[in-house]
């Protein structure tokens, strides 16, 4: 029987960051791909990809209602949802023809092998109960999918998650969405868009827990703005059927509330690809929510089992997933001791005006000790703002007060996902106010916002022309 340098659990951005680095080092590898996604897992099948289309497709239809230029006539026409999902399917379908079935085809010295994989040792797997991997290296990179609370009820009504929502053929006039993350926050304001009249409920104070909280604050005002109720506080207690629609009986700031709705989205969290993949016959160790427990090098307590991704305690991205992969394959192969710096691994919103963060929160500066400043530059400073039509928002700096280090960037605004990732190489390369302010950006642009805000802290910037460096 062969041993495989590598065996492959998982076919999305961890497990094919992996494969293919592990193909480029010249290791010959299994890669074993359940069917409960097909080839390119969450974000191209069921998450990144298609939810982005749907979105930007809202958006169009927003603006042409709301259309920022003046002497510029739009109508809105009626929409046909379901040639919208046919487009989306078909854009699914390309990226993972092109960017995962051709390119596993074309990498040499892979297998592939579809099935599901359950170790009965720690240097064996057993695929659909019967056929039998070895390999001398494993890689665990199995995905997240949605996390249902146990609400009372909920199991007795047909509820969405994301999956089931990106797969509506017809738009519901209602929907209450049930989580404040940034699933509910993107398709709530999506689908509020398109048409259908939504409610976000919010356990806890605010949307967006993880974001500075003046971003969440300003960015619920905005999906309030555009006719979404957002109820913070409000915690689900049952779930019933009337008819066709769905009634939730809720309590939010102490008040008992019921509201009615055709569809129901559960967006409460992610949680981790482990069941029947047999961990306790290899004996990898994973921590209280299931998550697989690796260290710095991406490498389980097993010495030669390896584990990228959402199945991990680490961040749940799509890009964290595929650096990991690659990272796992080079300290497996090349012992290279490579590992994620986290801290400046950015991520974003995609609502209408974006959020996107990279680096330390202002609060968390403060908890290790470190004397911080902040500015914070409303986006009417920005010129291509004004011009886009679209003023809303803000960036703020943190910076360590002694140093002038820029510490972290967090923004909401147009474009801000875009805008971010020159915050990023700030961050990331630790740069200094200087090291902006001493950059000539392109004007107009939606990133000069960066040195703007900068500036700010060493000058009064309404005394400014726009081209003063």
């Amino acid at each position: 029987m062969v041993e495989y340098d590598f065996v492959i659990i998982g076919g999305g951005a961890g497990g094919f960051a992996g494969a293919i680095k592990a193909s480029e080092l010249g290791a010959r590898v299994a890669m074993v791909v359940s069917n409960r996604l097909p080839l390119g897992g969450t974000c191209v099948n069921v998450g990144c990809v298609p939810s982005k289309f749907i979105i930007e497709a809202a958006e169009l239809y927003h603006k042409s209602v709301f259309s920022p230029y003046a002497g510029i006539p739009l109508k809105r026409g009626k929409t046909d949802y379901g040639a919208l999902v046919e487009q989306k399917n078909e854009l699914v379908l390309n990226f993972r023809r092109d960017k995962y079935v051709k390119v596993i085809k074309s990498l040499p010295n892979i297998t592939f092998i579809e099935g599901n994989a359950e170790f009965v040792s720690s240097h064996e797997v057993l695929v659909n109960k019967k056929r039998r991997v070895l390999g001398h290296n494993f890689l665990i990179a199995t995905g997240s999918r949605a996390s249902v609370p146990p609400i009372k009820g909920l199991d007795k009504v047909t509820y969405l998650t994301n999956i089931e929502a990106l797969e509506l053929r017809r738009l519901p006039r209602s929907l209450i969405v049930i989580g404040g993350g940034y699933i509910g926050c993107e398709l709530g304001q999506a689908f509020a868009r398109l048409g259908a009249k939504v409610t976000i409920l919010q356990r806890g104070p605010r949307i967006l827990a993880r974001e500075e909280p003046p971003i969440q604050e300003t960015l619920k005002q905005y999906l309030e703005e555009e006719g979404i109720k957002v109820l913070v506080n409000a915690e689900v207690l049952e779930v019933q059927k009337k008819g066709k629609q769905k009634v939730i009986f809720a309590c939010a700031n102490g008040k008992k509330i019921s509201l009615i709705a055709d569809e129901m989205l559960v967006a409460t969290g992610r949680k981790p690809n482990i069941e029947g993949l047999g961990l306790d016959k290899a004996g990898v160790k994973i921590d209280d929510n299931g998550r697989i427990i690796v260290n710095e090098y991406q490498r389980t307590n097993v010495p030669h089992i390896w584990a990228a991704g959402d199945c991990t305690q680490q961040i749940m991205l799509e890009t964290v997933a595929a650096r990991g992969g690659a990272i796992c394959v080079e300290n497996a192969l090349r012992n290279a001791k490579k590992s994620i710096d986290f801290t400046t691994v950015p991520h974003a919103i995609f609502t209408i005006p974006n959020v996107a963060s990279v680096g330390m929160l202002e609060e968390d500066i403060q908890k290790i000790g470190i004397r911080c400043r902040c500015r914070v530059l409303p986006l009417t400073a920005v010129a291509k703002a004004h011009i886009f039509g679209d003023t809303r928002g803000f960036i703020k700096i943190n910076i360590n007060a002694d140093t002038e280090e820029i510490l972290g960037v967090h923004m909401i605004g147009i474009f801000a996902a875009e805008v971010i990732h020159e915050a990023t190489i700030l961050v990331k390369h630790r740069m200094k106010l200087n090291d902006v302010i001493n950059t000539t950006h392109i004007f107009p642009t939606m990133c000069e916002a960066i040195k703007l805000c900068a500036q700010s802290f060493k000058r009064d910037l309404s005394k400014m022309s726009c081209c003063v460096e």
